[in-house]
């Protein structure tokens, strides 16, 4: 799950979750569900049925055809089994990662919203501005740095030094900033 994946929405979130609780159980049982061009055959479908999704084929067919049953959303009984887990995924949700180009034009990238992001509204030439990326590409500092969260051990990532300056990458275990060793 990426940080932008977070901006759906925690109902999306936890059923994305439970879309791979489906191939861990299938994993767990010696049954193969996914193809390594990731189709997800009958055997998926089955799993997620048990777990209370339902999986369809993508209403494109060019993506139906490669990707089969891969296409899953939560039943109402499942959202209503899990609307605690959802809750708490939704409160647990504050920020995603976004592009730097959307910060210029005024992203958030904040999330915490079952609606899946901003709760302001843009219409028009604001809409089609946001979705266009500027045409000068800034350059990425490739000459990563070790960093650590303040976890016993701790846990280490490797980033640039502008993405550690510019944004908050927090460690999942202790809830800390990650730090330059």
């Amino acid at each position: 799950m990426t940080a932008e994946g977070l901006d759906r929405g925690a109902e999306k979130v936890v059923g994305t979750l439970i879309h791979e609780a489906v191939h861990a159980l299938n994993t767990a049982r010696g049954t193969k569900d996914c193809s390594v061009g990731q189709y997800h055959n009958k055997e998926f479908r089955s799993g997620a049925k048990e777990l209370g999704l339902v999986a369809q084929a993508d209403p494109n067919a060019n993506r139906a055809k490669k990707y089969g049953f891969a296409f899953t959303h939560m039943t109402e009984e499942t959202k209503a089994a899990y609307a605690d887990e959802i809750a708490a995924v939704d409160k647990a949700i504050r920020a995603t990662r976004i592009a730097p180009w959307a910060l210029r034009l005024g992203g958030t990238g904040s999330g915490g919203s079952t609606s899946g992001g901003s709760t302001e509204e843009t219409t028009g030439a604001e809409a089609d501005d946001e979705q266009t990326p500027p045409p000068v590409k800034e350059k990425e500092d490739r000459n990563y740095v070790k960093a650590v969260c303040e976890c016993t051990p701790p846990t280490v990532i490797r980033a640039s030094p502008r993405a550690l300056e510019r944004r908050n990458i927090m460690c999942g275990g202790c809830m800390k900033k990650f730090a330059l060793e």
